[in-house]
């Protein structure tokens, strides 16, 4: 498998109105790069047009690309850092998972449909005491005939 791109994310989404994008920052201490809070604008700009609003609040923070264009084995070295980063903080995850739904997303484009994707348990203990859903998406890029 030829991996074209791969990118890892967390995800927290509120689970009531008071659990907010905020309240996972400071509890995390860690900035996100994107966020929406109950009541903003809808993060879809065409329902934002509408004048619609967020349900719910959500907090991502999306690993950096690593060095390489394969960004390390199968795509899959950019998990490993999120998983680095954020594990050491399982007690606050423990207490975040009553109030939010916690993702890691990996989405990976390779070059052909025969893909198989394989964490190792090391990697899947530490998602596990960070109470977070594996939610991998692999998507096939066909290119075109020359």
């Amino acid at each position: 498998m030829a991996t074209l791109s791969a990118s890892t994310s967390l995800s927290l989404y509120g689970r009531t109105e008071l659990d907010t994008a905020a309240r996972v920052t400071a509890a995390l201490r860690v900035e996100p790069t994107s966020f929406v809070e109950i009541g903003g604008p809808h993060p879809d700009p065409l329902l934002a047009r509408q004048g619609r609003v967020a349900s719910r609040s959500f907090w991502i923070y999306e690993e950096p690309p690593g060095p390489g264009p394969d960004d390390g084995e199968g795509g899959y070295a950019s998990l490993e850092r999120l998983a680095l980063r954020f594990g050491p903080q399982a007690d606050v995850f423990k207490a975040l998972y009553e109030h939010y739904e916690i993702l890691v997303w990996v989405v990976v484009t390779v070059d052909r449909p025969e893909v198989t994707f394989s964490v190792k348990p090391e990697l899947l203990a530490r998602l596990a005491r960070m109470r977070a859903e594996l939610r991998p998406d692999i998507r096939v890029m066909r290119r075109a005939l020359v």
